[in-house]
């Protein structure tokens, strides 16, 4: 959801880029956002934790960041990781000034801003799925250094509610999906940005339910713009 994030802070009037560690280094990677004039920044980095499996990578490059701006401060977030134990995370990765919980559409704009960080409650901030808490309309995927290496997608629905022990949103009730015509707008946005040869997006939900009304209508939609996309 860095991509997200960046749309949101981009509409906002900053100037954000994102950055795929892919396998990496992280000394690397971070010395390449010094060489190119992305570091220091003055506003704070977003660093997001897609799994457990990053930590350790995370931990290194927060090492370099820091032995190079030892000022530096780092909002740690990821909410399939960070889940609601912000002491964990502060003992993994010393280095974060700030581990955000849950989703954080609503609240980015303010973490980019310390000033605004004790009224979201100091290093440990509880999120939940909500309506101000979704993907921006047509995600800003150019925003992302080499895009074009990663396939797009459009988050339909966020939440589930199955009750499952091993899942962050167990207890979050399954939103609705977007409309057909709003699915339609974003994979247009997409194969202009991509080619539509090249586009092969996928439709991104914690739990896909729709019904064959929205199905038929999505198919009409892409039928309607001339839009060939295998999506899935």
């Amino acid at each position: 959801r860095a991509k997200s994030l960046a749309t949101i802070l981009e509409r906002a009037g900053y100037s954000p880029l994102v950055v795929d560690g892919c396998f990496d280094p992280p000394e690397l990677v971070v010395d390449r956002l010094f060489a190119d004039g992305h570091l220091p920044s003055r506003h704070p980095i977003l660093l997001s934790l897609l799994s457990t499996f990053a930590l350790r990578w995370a931990r290194l490059a927060l090492r370099e960041i820091h032995r190079r701006v030892p000022l530096a401060r780092v909002v740690v977030g990821g909410r399939w990781v960070t889940a609601d134990d912000g002491e964990w995370i502060h003992q993994q990765l010393p280095g974060a000034s700030l581990v955000v919980f849950g989703t954080a559409e609503s609240r980015v704009v303010d973490l980019v801003q310390p000033s605004r960080w004790p009224s979201l409650a100091g290093t440990s901030l509880r999120g939940h799925v909500s309506a101000s808490d979704f993907a921006p309309h047509r995600i800003a995927y150019d925003l992302m250094r080499d895009y074009r290496r990663y396939q797009p997608s459009v988050e339909v629905s966020r939440g589930c509610g199955m009750g499952c022990s091993f899942c962050a949103e167990a207890t979050t009730p399954l939103g609705p999906l977007k409309t057909p015509r709003q699915v339609g707008d974003e994979l247009e946005h997409c194969a202009r940005l991509y080619g539509e040869r090249e586009l092969h997006p996928y439709l991104e939900a914690s739990f896909f339910r729709p019904d064959g009304l929205w199905c038929t209508e999505l198919a009409q939609v892409l039928g309607a713009r001339g839009l060939v996309v295998p999506w899935r």
